[in-house]
Protein backbone atom coordinates (compact mmCIF):
# COMPACT_ATOMS: atom_id res chain seq x y z
CA UNK A 1 0.00 0.00 0.00
CA UNK A 2 1.00 3.40 -0.62
CA UNK A 3 1.93 6.12 2.05
CA UNK A 4 -0.56 7.77 0.76
CA UNK A 5 -3.04 5.35 1.12
CA UNK A 6 -1.95 4.18 4.35
CA UNK A 7 -2.50 8.40 5.58
CA UNK A 8 -6.05 8.01 4.54
CA UNK A 9 -6.82 4.70 5.91
CA UNK A 10 -4.94 6.11 9.31
CA UNK A 11 -7.64 9.43 9.31
CA UNK A 12 -10.57 7.03 8.11
CA UNK A 13 -9.66 4.63 11.54
CA UNK A 14 -9.49 8.22 13.58
CA UNK A 15 -12.78 9.58 12.65
CA UNK A 16 -14.36 6.18 12.76
CA UNK A 17 -13.26 5.88 16.63
CA UNK A 18 -13.93 9.66 17.43
CA UNK A 19 -17.54 9.12 16.21
CA UNK A 20 -17.90 5.83 18.33
CA UNK A 21 -16.49 7.66 21.55
CA UNK A 22 -18.99 10.83 20.81
CA UNK A 23 -21.90 8.41 21.31
CA UNK A 24 -20.73 6.32 23.74
CA UNK A 25 -19.98 9.69 25.67
CA UNK A 26 -24.25 10.73 25.00
CA UNK A 27 -25.05 7.41 26.30
CA UNK A 28 -22.59 8.23 29.79
CA UNK A 29 -24.29 11.55 29.89
CA UNK A 30 -27.72 9.81 30.00
CA UNK A 31 -26.62 7.37 32.89
CA UNK A 32 -24.72 10.10 35.25
CA UNK A 33 -26.98 10.62 37.70
CA UNK A 34 -27.41 10.17 41.79
CA UNK A 35 -28.95 6.97 42.68
CA UNK A 36 -31.59 8.06 45.54
CA UNK A 37 -30.80 8.46 49.01
CA UNK A 38 -31.34 6.93 51.99
CA UNK A 39 -34.35 8.10 53.03
CA UNK A 40 -36.31 8.38 56.30
CA UNK A 41 -35.55 6.23 59.03
CA UNK A 42 -32.09 4.81 60.35
CA UNK A 43 -29.06 5.73 57.84
CA UNK A 44 -25.37 4.70 58.56
CA UNK A 45 -23.44 6.26 61.43
CA UNK A 46 -20.38 8.47 60.38
CA UNK A 47 -17.74 10.37 61.89
CA UNK A 48 -16.68 10.75 66.10
CA UNK A 49 -19.84 12.15 67.99
CA UNK A 50 -19.22 16.33 69.25
CA UNK A 51 -18.93 15.62 72.82
CA UNK A 52 -16.23 18.24 73.74
CA UNK A 53 -17.44 21.86 73.32
CA UNK A 54 -14.54 23.65 70.77
CA UNK A 55 -13.55 19.99 69.56
CA UNK A 56 -13.61 20.53 65.34
CA UNK A 57 -14.60 17.64 63.97
CA UNK A 58 -14.08 16.30 60.54
CA UNK A 59 -15.36 18.26 57.74
CA UNK A 60 -18.24 16.23 57.26
CA UNK A 61 -19.77 18.21 54.19
CA UNK A 62 -16.84 17.16 52.12
CA UNK A 63 -16.93 13.33 52.75
CA UNK A 64 -19.42 11.46 50.38
CA UNK A 65 -21.06 9.49 52.77
CA UNK A 66 -24.19 8.37 54.53
CA UNK A 67 -25.01 9.77 57.90
CA UNK A 68 -27.29 8.09 60.52
CA UNK A 69 -29.79 9.90 62.64
CA UNK A 70 -31.89 7.59 65.10
CA UNK A 71 -35.34 9.07 65.28
CA UNK A 72 -38.36 8.08 67.69
CA UNK A 73 -40.69 8.34 64.67
CA UNK A 74 -41.22 5.39 63.37
CA UNK A 75 -43.71 5.47 60.76
CA UNK A 76 -43.31 3.96 57.68
CA UNK A 77 -41.88 6.00 54.15
CA UNK A 78 -42.51 4.38 50.70
CA UNK A 79 -38.92 4.43 49.46
CA UNK A 80 -38.19 6.36 46.16
CA UNK A 81 -37.54 4.75 43.14
CA UNK A 82 -35.82 6.79 40.47
CA UNK A 83 -35.41 5.66 36.60
CA UNK A 84 -32.27 6.20 34.76
CA UNK A 85 -32.96 6.96 30.90
CA UNK A 86 -29.52 6.78 29.14
CA UNK A 87 -29.47 8.88 25.98
CA UNK A 88 -29.20 6.82 22.40
CA UNK A 89 -28.53 8.11 18.71
CA UNK A 90 -31.50 9.25 17.87
CA UNK A 91 -30.49 10.42 14.31
CA UNK A 92 -33.34 11.05 11.97
CA UNK A 93 -35.65 8.45 14.13
CA UNK A 94 -39.03 10.29 13.36
CA UNK A 95 -41.44 7.55 13.76
CA UNK A 96 -40.12 6.78 17.16
CA UNK A 97 -40.16 11.00 18.04
CA UNK A 98 -43.90 10.72 17.43
CA UNK A 99 -44.19 7.56 19.38
CA UNK A 100 -42.32 8.60 22.10
CA UNK A 101 -44.57 11.76 22.28
CA UNK A 102 -47.78 9.74 21.69
CA UNK A 103 -46.64 7.56 25.47
CA UNK A 104 -45.99 10.76 27.14
CA UNK A 105 -48.82 12.20 26.55
CA UNK A 106 -50.97 8.67 27.44
CA UNK A 107 -48.47 8.15 30.62
CA UNK A 108 -48.83 11.94 31.44
CA UNK A 109 -53.03 11.38 31.57
CA UNK A 110 -52.40 8.28 33.67
CA UNK A 111 -49.88 9.70 35.77
CA UNK A 112 -53.10 12.72 36.59
CA UNK A 113 -55.59 10.22 37.40
CA UNK A 114 -53.11 8.51 39.97
CA UNK A 115 -51.89 11.51 41.55
CA UNK A 116 -54.12 14.10 41.11
CA UNK A 117 -53.29 17.44 38.97
CA UNK A 118 -49.34 17.59 38.08
CA UNK A 119 -47.94 20.47 38.53
CA UNK A 120 -44.22 20.44 37.71
CA UNK A 121 -43.59 24.08 36.73
CA UNK A 122 -41.05 25.13 33.75
CA UNK A 123 -39.26 22.99 32.21
CA UNK A 124 -36.50 24.28 34.28
CA UNK A 125 -37.88 25.54 37.41
CA UNK A 126 -37.02 24.38 41.14
CA UNK A 127 -39.28 26.07 44.00
CA UNK A 128 -37.76 25.89 47.71
CA UNK A 129 -39.74 25.70 50.83
CA UNK A 130 -38.65 26.97 53.87
CA UNK A 131 -39.74 26.75 57.46
CA UNK A 132 -39.24 27.00 60.97
CA UNK A 133 -42.14 24.41 62.58
CA UNK A 134 -41.08 26.02 66.55
CA UNK A 135 -41.68 23.82 69.50
CA UNK A 136 -44.27 26.13 70.31
CA UNK A 137 -43.20 27.42 73.67
CA UNK A 138 -39.95 29.48 75.52
CA UNK A 139 -37.86 26.10 76.08
CA UNK A 140 -34.56 28.58 76.91
CA UNK A 141 -36.57 29.56 80.03
CA UNK A 142 -35.15 27.11 82.05
CA UNK A 143 -31.26 27.81 81.03
CA UNK A 144 -31.75 31.42 82.72
CA UNK A 145 -32.77 30.46 85.96
CA UNK A 146 -29.96 31.36 88.40
CA UNK A 147 -28.55 27.96 89.85
CA UNK A 148 -27.26 29.62 92.67
CA UNK A 149 -30.68 30.62 94.23
CA UNK A 150 -31.63 28.53 97.31
CA UNK A 151 -34.63 28.02 95.50
CA UNK A 152 -33.27 27.02 92.31
CA UNK A 153 -34.41 22.98 92.32
CA UNK A 154 -37.91 24.14 92.42
CA UNK A 155 -38.16 26.92 90.39
CA UNK A 156 -36.48 24.61 87.80
CA UNK A 157 -39.68 22.12 88.47
CA UNK A 158 -41.88 25.06 87.94
CA UNK A 159 -40.64 26.98 84.83
CA UNK A 160 -40.20 23.50 82.94
CA UNK A 161 -43.90 22.41 83.93
CA UNK A 162 -44.84 25.56 82.67
CA UNK A 163 -43.00 25.35 79.12
CA UNK A 164 -44.09 21.82 78.53
CA UNK A 165 -47.71 22.81 79.11
CA UNK A 166 -47.15 25.82 76.89
CA UNK A 167 -45.94 23.51 74.05
CA UNK A 168 -48.94 21.24 74.40
CA UNK A 169 -51.24 24.47 74.70
CA UNK A 170 -49.55 25.25 71.66
CA UNK A 171 -51.52 22.43 69.73
CA UNK A 172 -48.47 20.87 67.40
CA UNK A 173 -50.79 18.52 65.45
CA UNK A 174 -52.56 21.13 64.42
CA UNK A 175 -49.05 23.54 63.83
CA UNK A 176 -48.00 20.71 61.74
CA UNK A 177 -51.08 20.62 59.82
CA UNK A 178 -51.21 23.74 58.51
CA UNK A 179 -47.57 23.77 57.78
CA UNK A 180 -48.62 20.25 55.48
CA UNK A 181 -51.28 22.82 53.90
CA UNK A 182 -48.94 25.29 52.89
CA UNK A 183 -46.68 22.59 51.49
CA UNK A 184 -49.57 20.84 49.91
CA UNK A 185 -50.61 24.27 48.10
CA UNK A 186 -47.38 25.45 47.34
CA UNK A 187 -45.98 22.15 46.16
CA UNK A 188 -42.03 23.27 46.05
CA UNK A 189 -39.77 20.32 44.75
CA UNK A 190 -37.83 20.45 47.80
CA UNK A 191 -38.81 21.59 51.35
CA UNK A 192 -36.41 22.64 54.23
CA UNK A 193 -37.51 22.75 57.94
CA UNK A 194 -36.38 23.20 61.59
CA UNK A 195 -37.48 22.48 64.86
CA UNK A 196 -39.17 19.52 63.92
CA UNK A 197 -38.77 18.54 67.62
CA UNK A 198 -39.99 15.00 69.12
CA UNK A 199 -41.81 15.52 72.73
CA UNK A 200 -41.95 12.83 74.70
CA UNK A 201 -42.58 12.20 78.73
CA UNK A 202 -41.65 9.48 81.31
CA UNK A 203 -42.50 8.29 84.60
CA UNK A 204 -39.51 9.05 87.48
CA UNK A 205 -38.24 6.10 89.00
CA UNK A 206 -35.86 5.67 91.95
CA UNK A 207 -32.88 5.77 89.35
CA UNK A 208 -34.33 8.53 87.21
CA UNK A 209 -36.41 8.75 84.43
CA UNK A 210 -38.32 5.59 83.33
CA UNK A 211 -39.23 4.69 79.63
CA UNK A 212 -40.18 7.66 77.69
CA UNK A 213 -43.50 7.69 75.49
CA UNK A 214 -43.29 9.58 72.76
CA UNK A 215 -46.46 12.77 73.10
CA UNK A 216 -45.80 14.43 69.76
CA UNK A 217 -43.07 14.09 66.73
CA UNK A 218 -43.80 16.92 65.00
CA UNK A 219 -41.87 15.30 61.42
CA UNK A 220 -44.21 12.44 61.95
CA UNK A 221 -47.79 14.87 61.98
CA UNK A 222 -46.45 17.21 59.17
CA UNK A 223 -45.35 13.60 56.77
CA UNK A 224 -48.99 12.19 58.38
CA UNK A 225 -50.60 15.61 57.29
CA UNK A 226 -48.67 15.29 54.06
CA UNK A 227 -49.66 12.20 52.90
CA UNK A 228 -53.58 12.43 54.22
CA UNK A 229 -54.13 15.85 51.29
CA UNK A 230 -52.54 13.49 48.67
CA UNK A 231 -49.07 15.58 48.51
CA UNK A 232 -46.38 13.11 47.66
CA UNK A 233 -43.16 13.94 49.90
CA UNK A 234 -40.51 11.95 51.26
CA UNK A 235 -38.14 12.48 53.99
CA UNK A 236 -34.59 12.21 52.44
CA UNK A 237 -32.43 13.34 55.58
CA UNK A 238 -33.13 14.71 58.96
CA UNK A 239 -30.67 15.60 61.49
CA UNK A 240 -30.31 15.66 65.71
CA UNK A 241 -29.19 18.34 67.52
CA UNK A 242 -30.07 18.81 71.41
CA UNK A 243 -31.67 15.86 73.32
CA UNK A 244 -32.64 17.60 76.32
CA UNK A 245 -33.81 15.20 79.86
CA UNK A 246 -35.31 17.53 82.71
CA UNK A 247 -37.63 16.86 85.92
CA UNK A 248 -41.09 18.47 86.10
CA UNK A 249 -43.88 18.01 88.14
CA UNK A 250 -46.64 15.33 87.33
CA UNK A 251 -49.01 16.31 90.52
CA UNK A 252 -49.18 18.41 93.19
CA UNK A 253 -51.53 15.83 95.39
CA UNK A 254 -49.62 13.84 96.31
CA UNK A 255 -46.64 15.63 94.64
CA UNK A 256 -44.78 13.36 92.21
CA UNK A 257 -42.14 13.73 89.27
CA UNK A 258 -41.66 13.01 85.82
CA UNK A 259 -39.41 14.11 83.24
CA UNK A 260 -39.70 15.63 79.91
CA UNK A 261 -37.67 15.17 77.02
CA UNK A 262 -37.53 17.02 73.86
CA UNK A 263 -35.38 16.05 70.77
CA UNK A 264 -34.60 19.03 68.13
CA UNK A 265 -34.29 17.42 64.51
CA UNK A 266 -34.84 19.56 61.20
CA UNK A 267 -35.09 17.87 57.66
CA UNK A 268 -34.83 18.02 54.09
CA UNK A 269 -37.89 16.87 52.05
CA UNK A 270 -38.43 15.90 48.19
CA UNK A 271 -41.26 15.43 46.07
CA UNK A 272 -41.60 12.17 44.73
CA UNK A 273 -44.83 12.50 42.24
CA UNK A 274 -42.83 13.84 39.45
CA UNK A 275 -41.89 12.47 36.13
CA UNK A 276 -39.18 9.94 36.26
CA UNK A 277 -35.85 11.56 35.93
CA UNK A 278 -37.34 14.98 37.21
CA UNK A 279 -35.83 14.91 40.94
CA UNK A 280 -33.25 12.82 42.61
CA UNK A 281 -31.80 13.27 45.82
CA UNK A 282 -28.28 11.54 47.05
CA UNK A 283 -25.63 11.68 49.22
CA UNK A 284 -27.37 12.77 52.49
CA UNK A 285 -25.59 13.96 55.32
CA UNK A 286 -25.64 15.34 58.55
CA UNK A 287 -23.32 17.24 61.29
CA UNK A 288 -23.27 19.36 64.23
CA UNK A 289 -21.30 22.70 64.28
CA UNK A 290 -18.08 21.94 67.07
CA UNK A 291 -18.34 25.14 68.60
CA UNK A 292 -21.79 24.74 71.17
CA UNK A 293 -22.77 26.39 74.48
CA UNK A 294 -22.55 24.15 77.89
CA UNK A 295 -25.05 25.25 80.07
CA UNK A 296 -26.13 24.25 83.69
CA UNK A 297 -29.14 22.41 84.01
CA UNK A 298 -30.71 20.78 87.41
CA UNK A 299 -26.95 19.99 88.93
CA UNK A 300 -25.99 19.19 85.39
CA UNK A 301 -24.19 20.86 82.61
CA UNK A 302 -25.74 20.38 79.12
CA UNK A 303 -24.46 20.56 75.84
CA UNK A 304 -26.84 22.06 73.37
CA UNK A 305 -26.10 21.87 69.79
CA UNK A 306 -27.05 22.89 66.38
CA UNK A 307 -25.82 21.83 63.30
CA UNK A 308 -26.74 20.99 59.57
CA UNK A 309 -28.20 18.85 57.05
CA UNK A 310 -27.81 18.48 53.53
CA UNK A 311 -28.49 16.31 50.28
CA UNK A 312 -27.65 16.51 46.60
CA UNK A 313 -30.03 17.62 43.87
CA UNK A 314 -30.55 15.94 40.38
CA UNK A 315 -33.35 18.58 38.56
CA UNK A 316 -33.92 19.33 35.59
CA UNK A 317 -30.35 18.26 34.31
CA UNK A 318 -28.65 20.40 36.91
CA UNK A 319 -26.99 19.16 40.30
CA UNK A 320 -26.18 21.17 42.96
CA UNK A 321 -26.18 20.84 46.94
CA UNK A 322 -28.54 21.93 49.20
CA UNK A 323 -28.56 22.37 52.84
CA UNK A 324 -30.44 23.31 55.71
CA UNK A 325 -29.29 24.62 58.58
CA UNK A 326 -30.47 26.91 62.08
CA UNK A 327 -27.40 28.43 64.13
CA UNK A 328 -27.86 29.43 67.66
CA UNK A 329 -29.76 32.56 68.41
CA UNK A 330 -28.87 36.06 69.02
CA UNK A 331 -28.41 35.49 72.67
CA UNK A 332 -25.12 34.01 71.97
CA UNK A 333 -24.27 35.57 68.55
CA UNK A 334 -20.21 34.92 69.09
CA UNK A 335 -21.07 31.14 68.79
CA UNK A 336 -23.78 31.73 66.56
CA UNK A 337 -21.21 33.88 64.10
CA UNK A 338 -18.29 30.57 64.56
CA UNK A 339 -20.93 28.48 63.57
CA UNK A 340 -21.96 30.10 60.47
CA UNK A 341 -17.99 30.41 59.45
CA UNK A 342 -17.34 27.00 60.11
CA UNK A 343 -20.49 25.69 58.09
CA UNK A 344 -18.70 28.17 54.74
CA UNK A 345 -15.48 26.98 55.45
CA UNK A 346 -16.33 23.55 54.44
CA UNK A 347 -18.48 24.46 52.15
CA UNK A 348 -15.07 26.42 50.39
CA UNK A 349 -13.80 23.83 48.36
CA UNK A 350 -17.09 22.28 46.91
CA UNK A 351 -17.36 22.96 43.51
CA UNK A 352 -20.94 22.37 42.53
CA UNK A 353 -23.25 25.27 43.23
CA UNK A 354 -24.89 25.60 46.67
CA UNK A 355 -27.85 26.53 48.49
CA UNK A 356 -28.01 27.29 52.12
CA UNK A 357 -31.75 27.02 53.88
CA UNK A 358 -32.75 27.83 56.95
CA UNK A 359 -33.78 29.92 59.87
CA UNK A 360 -30.67 31.38 60.48
CA UNK A 361 -31.08 33.57 63.31
CA UNK A 362 -29.34 36.53 62.01
CA UNK A 363 -31.21 39.83 60.61
CA UNK A 364 -29.22 41.37 57.39
CA UNK A 365 -29.53 45.01 59.66
CA UNK A 366 -27.90 43.00 62.94
CA UNK A 367 -31.75 44.81 64.10
CA UNK A 368 -31.11 41.31 66.26
CA UNK A 369 -28.04 41.83 67.83
CA UNK A 370 -26.06 39.11 65.42
CA UNK A 371 -23.59 40.27 62.61
CA UNK A 372 -23.34 36.70 60.78
CA UNK A 373 -25.58 37.55 57.44
CA UNK A 374 -22.67 39.02 56.15
CA UNK A 375 -20.56 36.31 56.04
CA UNK A 376 -22.46 34.51 53.58
CA UNK A 377 -22.05 37.32 50.92
CA UNK A 378 -17.71 37.17 52.14
CA UNK A 379 -17.77 33.55 51.26
CA UNK A 380 -19.71 34.49 47.22
CA UNK A 381 -23.46 33.49 48.51
CA UNK A 382 -26.31 35.60 47.11
CA UNK A 383 -29.56 36.39 49.18
CA UNK A 384 -32.61 35.95 47.35
CA UNK A 385 -34.84 38.31 48.83
CA UNK A 386 -32.30 41.01 48.32
CA UNK A 387 -31.22 39.69 44.76
CA UNK A 388 -35.41 40.28 43.92
CA UNK A 389 -35.99 43.31 46.53
CA UNK A 390 -32.78 45.46 45.91
CA UNK A 391 -35.25 48.52 47.13
CA UNK A 392 -36.72 46.80 49.68
CA UNK A 393 -33.77 45.16 51.72
CA UNK A 394 -34.84 45.78 54.83
CA UNK A 395 -38.19 44.24 54.27
CA UNK A 396 -39.08 40.82 54.03
CA UNK A 397 -39.23 40.32 57.37
CA UNK A 398 -40.09 36.47 58.86
CA UNK A 399 -39.79 36.67 62.90
CA UNK A 400 -42.04 38.29 65.19
CA UNK A 401 -45.52 36.12 66.12
CA UNK A 402 -45.40 36.21 70.14
CA UNK A 403 -44.62 33.05 71.60
CA UNK A 404 -47.71 31.43 72.75
CA UNK A 405 -48.78 32.24 68.78
CA UNK A 406 -51.78 34.51 70.26
CA UNK A 407 -51.66 38.20 70.17
CA UNK A 408 -52.26 39.63 66.46
CA UNK A 409 -51.04 42.78 67.04
CA UNK A 410 -47.49 41.64 67.79
CA UNK A 411 -45.60 43.52 64.73
CA UNK A 412 -42.60 41.55 62.65
CA UNK A 413 -39.55 42.95 63.80
CA UNK A 414 -36.41 40.59 61.73
CA UNK A 415 -35.61 38.77 58.65
CA UNK A 416 -34.39 35.50 60.02
CA UNK A 417 -35.09 32.63 56.87
CA UNK A 418 -33.34 32.47 53.82
CA UNK A 419 -32.73 30.83 50.59
CA UNK A 420 -28.68 31.93 50.02
CA UNK A 421 -27.28 30.52 47.21
CA UNK A 422 -24.11 30.42 45.30
CA UNK A 423 -23.00 29.45 41.47
CA UNK A 424 -24.03 30.82 38.12
CA UNK A 425 -26.59 27.55 37.78
CA UNK A 426 -29.61 29.64 39.90
CA UNK A 427 -31.57 32.70 38.70
CA UNK A 428 -33.89 33.43 41.55
CA UNK A 429 -37.59 34.60 39.87
CA UNK A 430 -39.53 34.69 42.57
CA UNK A 431 -39.89 35.13 46.25
CA UNK A 432 -42.84 34.54 48.64
CA UNK A 433 -43.33 35.04 52.54
CA UNK A 434 -46.62 32.70 54.00
CA UNK A 435 -48.40 33.20 57.26
CA UNK A 436 -51.62 31.65 56.89
CA UNK A 437 -53.92 32.05 59.96
CA UNK A 438 -55.18 28.88 61.36
CA UNK A 439 -57.65 30.63 63.78
CA UNK A 440 -59.41 33.98 63.89
CA UNK A 441 -60.20 33.79 67.90
CA UNK A 442 -58.41 30.86 69.13
CA UNK A 443 -54.59 30.32 69.88
CA UNK A 444 -52.39 29.59 67.87
CA UNK A 445 -53.35 31.46 65.63
CA UNK A 446 -50.22 30.75 63.07
CA UNK A 447 -48.31 27.46 62.51
CA UNK A 448 -45.51 28.77 64.18
CA UNK A 449 -43.46 32.30 65.33
CA UNK A 450 -41.60 32.72 61.79
CA UNK A 451 -43.53 33.32 58.34
CA UNK A 452 -42.66 30.55 55.80
CA UNK A 453 -41.03 31.31 52.37
CA UNK A 454 -40.81 30.12 49.03
CA UNK A 455 -38.30 30.78 46.31
CA UNK A 456 -38.80 29.79 42.48
CA UNK A 457 -35.34 29.41 40.39
CA UNK A 458 -34.42 29.51 37.17
CA UNK A 459 -31.59 26.27 36.61
CA UNK A 460 -29.11 26.67 33.91
CA UNK A 461 -27.36 29.62 32.24
CA UNK A 462 -29.26 32.68 32.42
CA UNK A 463 -28.55 33.03 28.46
CA UNK A 464 -30.69 30.18 27.76
CA UNK A 465 -34.16 31.75 28.50
CA UNK A 466 -32.93 34.51 25.88
CA UNK A 467 -32.90 36.62 28.88
CA UNK A 468 -36.53 36.50 29.51
CA UNK A 469 -36.81 35.57 33.07
CA UNK A 470 -40.01 36.92 34.74
CA UNK A 471 -38.80 38.53 37.70
CA UNK A 472 -41.79 39.02 40.36
CA UNK A 473 -41.81 38.57 44.42
CA UNK A 474 -44.31 38.60 46.83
Amino acid sequence: MSRTLKLQDAERRAQAKAEARKHQDLSDAGRDSPSCAAVHGDLPEAGPEWTVAGRKNNSPLQRKQTMKTKLLDKSETTALAYNKHPRRNLGGCARRTALFGLISLLAAGAFGVLAGPLDVGGKKALKVYQANAYVGGPIEAPLALDPTDPNYEMNLLVTVTTVFGQILAADPPARMTALADEIAAQRPDVAALQELYTIATAPNTPTGAGDYTVAYDYLGLLTNALAAKGAHYQVVVVATESDVEVPMIASLQPFTLAWGRIIDHEAILVRTDLPPGYLQASNPQTGRFSIYPQVPLGGNIISIYRGWCSVDVFTRGERFRLICTHPHDESIPAIQRAEVVELLADLADVEMPVMIVGDLNSDPFNRNGTDSYSAFAEAGFKDTWATLHPDDLAGGLTWGHDPALADPGTEFVYRLDYVFYRGDRFAPTAFEILDPRISLTTPPLWPSDHKAIVATFFLGNPKSSNGKLPLRGQ
